[in-house]
């Protein structure tokens, strides 16, 4: 997520955009991002978090895969807030798995801060990329993070909705 902001930045600025309606359409998407972490928890509680997860990494990758197609303001717009409505509901729902695995605040701090620091480390590769590359890029990583999940929670015994190692390699 720490990409997000710089990658569609400068995906902006490759469509002549101007710096204030680049600022306004991010403003946009995080706004739609406090609105969807808030009702995360309903979400969760409706589908589980396994599947919440399942379907906003499958959400992004689609996102990120049409992303070139967005070529003026609105279209921006609508990729920022599709990009910042997934990672609404992604997040809480890691946090929801890791709690349910008995895990504490501390471990979801630590995942939350171990991907900024590979983010920040992978932003000087993007920066000399080409966004469009980038997008293609990330969706199909997000496809295959998609494709990951869906197998992993197969592999759950009945009756649990926790991601657990122990499961996986049992």
């Amino acid at each position: 997520q720490v990409l997000h902001m710089p990658l569609l930045s400068i995906y902006g600025l490759s469509l002549r955009l101007e710096a204030s309606q680049i600022g306004v359409a991010l403003s946009l998407g995080s706004a739609i991002y406090v609105i969807v972490t808030l009702l995360a928890g309903v979400i969760n509680g409706k589908l589980s978090p396994a599947k919440t997860m399942i379907l906003s990494s499958t959400f992004l990758a689609v996102t990120y895969l049409v992303a070139p197609h967005a070529k003026d303001i609105a279209g921006f717009a609508l990729l920022s807030c599709a990009a910042s409505f997934s990672y609404g509901l992604f997040w809480p729902s890691v946090e929801a798995i890791i709690a349910s695995m008995g895990g504490s605040a501390s471990l979801f701090s630590f995942s939350w801060s171990s991907g900024t620091l590979i983010g920040s480390l992978a932003s000087s590769a993007i920066i000399s990329l080409s966004p469009i590359l980038f997008f293609y890029y990330i969706s199909a990583s997000l496809a295959l993070l998609s494709v990951f999940q869906v197998i992993y929670t197969s592999r759950l015994r009945v009756g649990t909705e926790a991601f657990s190692p122990r499961v996986f390699l049992t």
